[in-house]
């Protein structure tokens, strides 16, 4: 499972203090400047460079891929 906070390395320990249930693995990191585009935008900074050749190219091969 995968969310974003406000301070997360202060939630995550109020959090832990909160479940009754074992935690196996946890990580907190600071987004990067994609995260935030996406976020923002709703598509990557990699989409929005593409060309409509990228993209044509994208899609025939996607469409090759699921005959």
């Amino acid at each position: 499972m995968t969310f974003s906070v406000a301070s997360g390395e202060q939630f995550a320990p109020r959090l832990f203090a909160e479940l009754t249930q074992q935690i196996r693995s946890v990580s907190v990191a600071r987004p990067t400047l994609d995260d935030v585009f996406m976020s923002d935008t709703g598509r990557t900074i990699r989409d929005s460079e593409a060309t409509a050749g990228d993209k044509n190219r994208a899609m025939i091969m996607a469409m090759r891929r699921a005959r």
